[in-house]
């Protein structure tokens, strides 16, 4: 009996150092469990049409005697990819995924295979040839100026078991989550809004906004051949100007009004048949139709308007006509009346800032003193200012209805 009691004692201490045992390996094991990691991307990198951003990819605890793996492969996956018409919201070219996995692939003792695309997925994968690779990059593509993206990565052994998961990052980044790259204007400090369309002033009119979405603003227009992102801090004006006096003086928009306006100078085909600049529209980043202001001669000296006319003016450039410029009656002027001491160039340029001020609703100025406001109603237009006077306008300045 004592020795049947000994015995299974023994058998019970070797069954409690066996379990401590397999628990401890078991906790090794699970201590430095094979993981794939992918490094977010920098704040500082946005989208441009057929830019390139570099993915760091990151293998970790990776036996060294763990032949299965050792050609084994990563394979990765791009979904939730935008597909915006055109580049930006202006250019009328580009259609299809505005990210792609990169054609040309780096890496030595990587060879990179692209699987068929499905939906808006891309898939490639990334086989090791012989080596452990513990870290190398991934390229991706970019083909829109506000183009965005989810990338992932699967970690497998040479017989096609899944090894590992990655998380997931964002392209561009944005933790955010509103589509838009953390790095533009501090968006990931203000968070802006997909539709947020806020900028004020001047003066408090009860018309916030320039017509453009945040995410409009950041995928930016063409101006003049040149890709610009507008800001969600200045009311953004676009003009297309048939004179060679171009926009005139509503350059002085942007310095009278304190840096709230800012005017753009674009070609014709940087907007549609309607005058319209957002027309690669964006939904559901989409608020309104806003049009350029378009400026046009008319050589006619007859008209009931003394040297140019806006339509509909004082009226936002959404729903107003644009604006005609009466080049012929300004040139008689001023040839022919003594009182004119500014050349027709001059005079023009006046003319184009008046009537683009009617087109951001502004009124004529009749009641104030000679030279002191663009906006004066006067025969003599030596008598007109450069400027647009901001206290006598402050409550009249818009861009939407």
């Amino acid at each position: 009996m004592k020795q049947n009691q000994t015995t299974l004692v023994r058998s019970n201490v070797l069954l409690c150092v066996l379990t401590v045992c397999f628990l401890i390996m078991n906790f090794c094991s699970l201590s430095h469990a094979i993981s794939i990691e992918l490094v977010k991307l920098s704040r500082d990198w946005k989208p441009k049409m057929t830019n390139t951003v570099t993915v760091t990819v990151k293998l970790k605890d990776i036996p060294a005697d763990d032949y299965p793996f050792r050609q084994g492969y990563v394979k990765f996956r791009l979904f939730d990819v935008s597909s915006w018409p055109g580049y930006c919201m202006n250019s009328p070219y580009h259609s299809g995924k505005d990210l792609t996995i990169d054609d040309n692939q780096g890496g030595s003792g990587i060879r990179w295979t692209t699987f068929l695309s499905a939906g808006n997925e891309d898939f490639i994968t990334a086989r090791f040839l012989g080596t452990t690779q513990t870290t190398f990059t991934i390229k991706i593509r970019a083909w829109d100026y506000g183009a965005y993206g989810s990338l992932t990565a699967t970690l497998c052994d040479r017989y096609g078991t899944e090894r590992a998961v990655s998380n997931t990052i964002d392209i561009p980044r944005d933790d955010n989550g509103n589509h838009i790259a953390d790095g533009w204007l501090n968006d990931y400090f203000y968070n802006y809004g997909w539709k947020e369309d806020n900028e004020s002033g001047p003066g408090s009119n009860g018309n916030p906004g320039d017509g453009f979405s945040a995410f409009e603003e950041y995928r930016g227009f063409f101006v003049k051949g040149r890709h610009v992102r507008t800001g969600t801090f200045t009311k953004d004006v676009f003009v297309y100007s048939k004179l060679s006096q171009g926009i005139g003086y509503a350059s002085n928009l942007q310095s009278d009004t304190n840096n709230i306006f800012r005017v753009y100078s674009i070609y014709q085909d940087e907007m549609d048949g309607s005058r319209t600049v957002n027309w690669k529209r964006c939904s559901p980043h989409w608020t309104m139709d806003q049009k350029a202001i378009q400026v046009s001669e008319d050589s006619n000296v007859g008209g009931t308007w003394p040297y140019g006319h806006a339509w509909n003016a004082p009226n936002p450039p959404s729903i107003a006509g644009g604006a005609t410029i009466y080049t012929k009656r300004i040139r008689n002027r001023i040839n022919n009346t003594e009182a004119e001491t500014i050349s027709v160039s001059e005079a023009i340029k006046l003319v184009i800032g008046h009537e683009i001020g009617h087109n951001i609703d502004l009124p004529d100025a009749i009641s104030i003193a000679p030279g002191q406001s663009i906006m004066q109603w006067e025969d003599n237009l030596s008598d007109k200012s450069r400027n647009y006077l901001l206290e006598w306008h402050e409550d009249e300045y818009k861009l939407v209805p």
